[in-house]
């Protein structure tokens, strides 16, 4: 991974990589409507018991749970500061990060869903990755076109 994205942190080693993706085609109009205002935005206005917020002043993002910190199995990151009164862009790329959870092999695994033209990209990455989620896309992107054009009925 590193000789793609060399900022791409391995969480086990250097030979060791967590990059799995999902990628869907629904069509660009729905791609986008998957990732319009209203997903994951309980954290961002602190709604249904998420409540314990927490910012990583090293990444600049914030951490949002329904349990303390650094007991929760689950948080969400996002890009603005949550408050009860925050107003949710229409986007969420516009403010949510991604979906984490304590995993048994990575310290932190988190998800993270990218639109590219019609594609949906929903990419699972250890966290220290999250702020890469843009280039992380285009290499999955990328790297289906390079698969596409290796079909002869393309």
């Amino acid at each position: 991974m590193q000789p793609h994205i060399p900022e791409y942190t391995a969480a086990l080693g250097e030979q060791d990589f967590l990059l799995s993706a999902t990628i869907r085609r629904p069509g660009a109009e729905q791609a986008k409507s998957f990732l319009t205002q209203g997903a994951y935005s309980s954290g961002l206005t602190l709604r249904d018991d998420y409540q314990f917020v927490e910012y990583d002043t090293k990444l600049g993002y914030y951490k949002v749970s329904q349990l303390p910190f650094p007991d929760t199995p689950f948080w969400h990151l996002y890009k603005m500061k949550p408050a009860v009164a925050q107003t949710v862009p229409e986007l969420l790329n516009d403010y949510f990060l991604g979906a984490c959870s304590i995993s048994t092999i990575y310290q932190t695994v988190c998800n993270i869903d990218i639109q590219r033209h019609d594609y949906l990209i929903q990419i699972r990455t250890p966290e220290p990755n999250i702020l890469l989620q843009q280039q992380l896309a285009t290499f999955v992107y990328n790297k289906l076109q390079q698969w596409q054009g290796n079909c002869p009925n393309n």
